[in-house]
């Protein structure tokens, strides 16, 4: 565990960037509804000049958030991560026992301000992608709220009701920009630190925790094991997986043990891999947006179902390594930053029991969740899945298969 190297700082500065990008969207669109109802406009006025009003605010609040500011944000992010990384492999290789210092000046050399070429081309890349996910954070916000203030001024609702609405919407938002910093750093520094180190000529890694009671228990399990950067575990390395904190080590030539190296033929090791998989299969791809949303979940409402999400149910599903959760019948629990996968999933698992596949006994809940992998395998295109998660979903499908599989030979 070196929770010391884990970059901490970096995460809470660009998660309090991105939390305050929504809590100023939010205190701007508080304003001018007050605005209005100060002025008596909300209920005295007519709808369209309410909307008309709204729609030209609507699309000043969203200019705002251009792709400058997001690509600064990101910048400064991944600069950031670069840095500790740095820092953190520098101190690690200075503290290695009987270093030799022309060795260590070479390394510091090797490891100065100005990143490599491989690093340079992740930051161009990474910052493209936090881009998409801060405007994809923005938009989908001002979409949720903007739905309210339709609905508020169509249906008469009060202020006081469309501002309750509102901060709903926020703090959603906010869970959603906190998972992207945490993820999004995580994953940064856990590049830098894999290119870093593979550059040193360093072929091995130590996987390292940050020890407290929000690791997975998949990770805790391997916590001090060693791994080639070659593979991985199972091509997964610290950091990759959502909201992952974990760190690499370096391990040298050495001080490598054999005893501490991963076996990933070893039984108990196989299951482990298989379990983190399954869990992870459908990686953080970004929110699905709020009208994708309602478009594939309106016919689940209107069969009287609901969908249950929020604070309490994120720390439910976290413990649980899920996404979301098809509860009952007419139950689903959905984290507030679920992606288009997981909605698709539940939604298909929720039909799968109006349809009377009640998942009791052994096998028919792994069968329930074979065809649910099926159906986003074979309609992936018309879902808008990326080809990430399609490749995740077939993993996710072979370890469902060899779970009945296991069900059936132990009979």
């Amino acid at each position: 565990m070196s929770e010391a190297f884990y970059p901490f700082a970096t995460e809470k500065a660009y998660e309090r960037k991105l939390v305050g990008l929504i809590d100023e969207l939010h205190k701007a669109i508080n304003r001018f509804l007050v605005g209005l109802n100060n002025k008596g406009l909300i209920t005295d006025s007519n709808d369209d000049d309410i909307k008309k009003q709204w729609n030209d605010y609507f699309n000043q609040l969203s200019q705002s958030v251009g792709v400058e500011m997001a690509a600064n944000l990101a910048v400064t992010m991944l600069s950031s991560a670069e840095r500790m990384a740095n820092s953190a492999i520098l101190s690690q290789l200075q503290s290695v026992a009987d270093f030799e210092t022309p060795a260590y000046e070479r390394y510091e050399k090797m490891f100065g301000i100005e990143p490599s070429d491989d690093e340079k081309t992740y930051l161009k890349n990474k910052i493209s992608e936090n881009v998409n996910y801060i405007s994809g954070l923005s938009s989908d916000y001002l979409d949720r709220v903007s739905g309210i203030v339709y609905r508020g001024v169509t249906n008469n609702h009060s202020l006081k009701f469309m501002t309750e609405q509102i901060q709903n919407a926020t703090q959603i938002s906010e869970r959603r920009a906190k998972t992207i910093a945490r993820s999004e750093t995580g994953s940064a520094y856990g590049a830098f630190t894999k290119m870093k180190q593979e550059s040193a000529g360093i072929k091995y890694f130590r996987w390292s925790t940050v020890g407290d009671s929000r690791v997975r228990d998949e990770h805790q399990a391997i916590d001090g094991k060693v791994f080639p950067w070659s593979g991985g575990w199972g091509g997964v390395f610290p950091g990759e997986p959502i909201n992952c904190r974990c760190t690499a080590e370096p391990v040298f030539d050495d001080e490598l043990d054999e005893s501490e190296l991963f076996d990933p033929d070893d039984l108990e090791a196989k299951e482990l891999t298989r379990k983190h998989s399954a869990k992870n299969a459908l990686n953080y791809d970004g929110p699905m947006p709020a009208k994708e949303f309602k478009h594939a979940t309106d016919w689940f409402i209107k069969q009287g179902g609901v969908i249950t999400s929020g604070l309490e149910i994120d720390d439910f599903l976290d413990k649980r390594g899920a996404l979301g959760i098809t509860y009952a019948q007419d139950v689903v629990f959905l984290k507030t930053d679920a992606d288009r996968a997981t909605v698709y999933e539940e939604m298909f698992h929720a039909n799968q029991l109006f349809q009377g596949k009640i998942p009791s006994g052994d096998e028919q809940p792994i069968k329930n969740e074979i065809e649910a992998q099926n159906y986003l395998i074979n309609n992936w295109r018309m879902l808008k899945l990326s080809k990430k998660q399609l490749a995740e979903t077939k993993v996710n499908l072979e370890y469902w298969k060899e779970q009945l599989e296991n069900v059936r030979s132990n009979r």
